[in-house]
């Protein structure tokens, strides 16, 4: 099976690669169909724990090549990489979890070769920072296109934050990203959508212990933000309840008790019908 472009909201045709060309390398060229000939196998290294068999032959061969050795790949070859990595979650946003762990995995591969390097570049980890940025600046027109995409950039972003570690630390430069798409997912407009309601729900859920230990008042401003639009009455039932939903669960350390946790989730499954 192989990746497909994810359908545009509107009829306009939805460039993955934002202000980057699709066929920047070979290693765009995802459909293994199109391979006129097969790559040198790169040396074994164990990716059993990792979803990359919805890519062709030579994508994979270059991610299993930066989780070896990211050293052994060209600049370009190397940040193709990610990009891959981040359309891939666009098109398939439950894929955005495996993503951010390849992108760890491959990060704490060049943290380890740095150590023989008399200038470390760390070219992986600076072209992801560069690209979500610019993807970033990009998302009103990602949302206008496709929320499906959108909502895939949003939950890799969050998730590259909430799952890579370097030398145990996480990318604090990517905090403020983080909270800009978390309160852009709490305008008026996506909280009429159910997807991206479920996203930020989701997301807090899975992060909100980690960053209310690392940047509680970032926290207590999003929460604010939560708390107006859960009493605005312009705010849907449903989105309401996730909210709600959302500020107990703070409240409680991140921990609810059963039977609370039960109410929610058969009143949740009442408003949507």
């Amino acid at each position: 099976m192989t990746t497909q472009r994810f359908p545009p909201a509107s009829d306009k045709q939805v460039n993955m690669a934002g202000s980057v060309p699709l066929q920047m390398s070979t290693l765009a060229n995802l459909r293994s169909s199109d391979q006129g000939s097969r790559l040198p196998a790169a040396k074994s290294v164990d990716i059993s724990n990792y979803d990359i068999g919805g890519f062709g032959e030579e994508a994979q061969w270059y991610i299993r090549k930066a989780l070896q050795d990211p050293t052994s790949l060209g600049k370009q070859d190397l940040c193709q990489v990610f990009n891959v990595l981040m359309w891939r979650a666009m098109e398939e946003p439950d894929y955005a979890r495996t993503g951010a762990q390849l992108c760890h995995a491959i990060i704490q591969a060049e943290v380890e070769k740095e150590q023989y390097d008399c200038v470390p570049t760390r070219v992986f980890q600076s072209h992801l920072r560069l690209k979500l940025l610019e993807q970033e600046m990009e998302a009103e027109t990602l949302h206008e296109q496709s929320v499906s995409a959108w909502v895939g950039f949003v939950r890799f972003l969050c998730l590259c934050y909430h799952v890579i570690r370097v030398r145990d630390s996480p990318l604090m430069t990517m905090v403020d990203s983080v909270f800009n798409c978390l309160s852009l997912l709490a305008l008026p407009g996506p909280l009429k959508n159910e997807m991206q309601v479920d996203c930020l729900y989701n997301l807090l859920v899975q992060m909100g212990p980690s960053l209310d230990q690392t940047v509680p008042d970032k926290m207590e401003d999003l929460f604010a933000l939560l708390r107006d639009r859960f009493l605005s009455f312009k705010t849907p039932p449903l989105a309401r309840h996730r909210l709600l939903q959302l500020i107990e669960l703070r409240s409680g350390g991140w921990q609810m008790e059963p039977g609370i946790q039960d109410y929610y989730s058969r009143s949740g499954k009442e408003l949507r019908g």
